[in-house]
């Protein structure tokens, strides 16, 4: 479980380090809200394609941030 715990602080800490434009960071924070929600709402359904679709959007921008610094 220790393990586990240290593996998600570092990819936090990788992901932090990532550089990001305030534009960008100000729209992952109005889907997290939206996600809220949504889930506040009991749209359930609705919440998990929208996390789905949001972890997916996230992934490129990661990908494609990885490649910009390689």
């Amino acid at each position: 479980m220790d393990a586990l715990y240290r593996l998600d602080r570092l990819r936090r800490l990788i992901d932090y380090r990532q550089v990001l434009d305030r534009t960008t960071a100000r729209e992952r924070c109005h889907e997290h809200i939206e996600l809220l929600y949504l889930i506040l709402s009991g749209k359930n359904e609705e919440a998990s394609r929208y996390m789905a679709r949001h972890l997916a959007d996230l992934g490129r921008l990661k990908t494609v941030a990885r490649e910009m610094r390689a």
